[in-house]
Order: structure tokens, then C-alpha cells, then sequence
């Protein structure tokens, strides 16, 4: 009868850890609306970010002085990468961050690194 019992904690126990070896490492989820300053070497200015995320997809709008724009990304663990292009001026920006609570910092590129800088983004509760 003992030897049963460990033999049903055993199987147990690695049944556990197979599957969840096997499942998605489940990343931050930014699903929201952000407020973002961005700075930069060639100006400053305040965003509106809506994003929706579905797995490690990340999907949604920007709002901000330059125009409104659709953006894509993805969320790996903590990191969130996303971009957008504003074809009325003829650039892309590409941004990666850290997520930490309700925050997003890291760093723009614009326009292949014609203007690079930092962000900030502040989910809106």
C-alpha cells in the first residue's frame, strides 16, 4: 500500500511539471488606455495609447499631436515591443519597454534613428 502511494505521487508530480513545461510562459498584460510622454533629441510630446492584447499579441491605437495611428507588438514576459508608421510624415517609430505595475519606461527609435529618446507610459485607471 506505501509503495502505491509513492508510486501516485511520483506519476503526480511529473505529470505536473510535463505540462506545465509545455504551457506558455503568460506574459504582463497591458490591455488598456496609457497616457505616454515621449522625449526625445528632437522634441517632446504626450501621447493617448489604447492597446489590446491577446496572448503575446499586442494590438491598438495612438493618438498624439503628429496624428492617429494603428499599432502592433507583442508582449514577451515583461517586455512590451510595439510600432506604428505616420505616413503623412513618411516615418515609423518602434518602442520597447519594461512593464513594472502600471507603468511602461524604455526607449523610441523614429524614422530609423533620426530622432531616438524615452518613453513613459501611465495606464489610466
Amino acid at each position: 500500500m506505501q509503495r502505491l502511494g509513492k508510486f501516485i505521487l511520483m506519476t503526480l508530480s511529473t505529470t505536473i511539471l510535463l505540462v506545465s513545461m509545455t504551457m506558455p510562459a503568460m506574459g504582463a498584460d497591458v490591455t488598456g488606455s496609457w497616457a505616454m510622454t515621449v522625449v526625445t533629441d528632437a522634441g517632446s510630446g504626450m501621447m493617448s495609447i489604447v492597446l489590446e492584447q491577446e496572448g503575446d499579441v499586442v494590438k491598438g491605437s495612438i493618438t498624439g499631436d503628429a496624428g492617429n495611428a494603428s499599432v502592433n507588438g507583442k508582449v514577451e514576459n515583461e517586455v512590451v515591443t510595439f510600432g506604428h508608421s505616420l505616413p503623412e510624415y513618411g516615418v515609423s517609430a518602434n518602442y520597447s519597454g519594461a512593464l513594472a505595475g502600471n507603468t511602461i519606461k524604455g526607449t523610441v527609435d523614429f524614422a530609423d534613428g533620426a530622432a531616438t529618446g524615452t518613453f513613459t507610459a501611465e495606464r489610466k485607471e
